[in-house]
């Protein structure tokens, strides 16, 4: 996928499909392959539904609920990467990658497998620094409406194409971490998150409702 950089100066990378913010001069760390242990996975946010980010061209987006459904009811195989790297391949849908949604967001799990990509992407996030998600899509339909004299792009449907691991995702509230099958306070911690981000997305759509 084919990324546009921008001036030194404000560190951002934009991708064909969204961008990802990091520091200009950075570089991802060397990959340090680490011990997994059966039953590990990932999990994480991909994206949260009803939270305006920046998109490209710097316009504000809004993914509205269900707008990858056609994507998620296909037998199209979307991928996880990282930092939207095509040469950087952890998973599909056709294997372990598991992707669900519901009217606040989408989220992802993924077996962490006794395997180099296993190790890979828990040195990634462990080691790399890459907790955050970043999905790669293409807009099908949508709408725009005028928020405080800002043009807001509300996307109705996409095609979801991929979705990455990195360590500054577009939309704010993602999150990956690796759940290790003999700590169970890291499940305690992921559905405090979640809690956290159901109540930011209530309130956003009660504030959009209301205008």
């Amino acid at each position: 996928m084919r990324l546009e950089r921008r001036s030194a100066s404000d560190g951002i990378e934009y991708s064909a499909t969204g961008f990802i913010e990091r520091p200009a001069a950075a570089r991802p760390a060397p990959f340090t392959k680490s011990v997994v242990a059966d039953g590990d996975e990932l999990v994480g946010t991909a994206c949260v539904y009803g939270v305006p980010h920046y998109g490209k061209n710097r316009q504000r987006e809004v993914f509205v609920p269900g707008c990858f459904a056609r994507s998620l009811a296909s037998q199209q195989a979307i991928r996880l990467l990282l930092d939207h790297d095509e040469s950087k391949l952890i998973a599909t849908r056709a294997d372990s990658l598991r992707i669900e949604s519901d009217d606040l967001r989408l989220t992802i799990r993924c077996k962490v497998a006794g395997t180099s990509a296993g190790a890979v992407m828990k040195a990634a996030v462990n080691e790399g620094g890459r907790m955050e998600c970043s999905v790669g899509y293409n807009v099908v339909e949508s709408y725009e409406r005028l928020i405080e004299s800002e043009s807001v792009k509300f996307i109705t449907d996409a095609r979801l194409l991929e979705i990455s691991l990195v360590r500054k995702g577009a939309v704010p509230g993602t999150s990956a971490s690796i759940r290790y099958a003999s700590d169970s306070s890291l499940l305690k911690a992921f559905q405090g998150l979640e809690d956290a981000l159901d109540a930011r997305s209530r309130a956003f759509r009660q504030l959009l409702d209301s205008l």
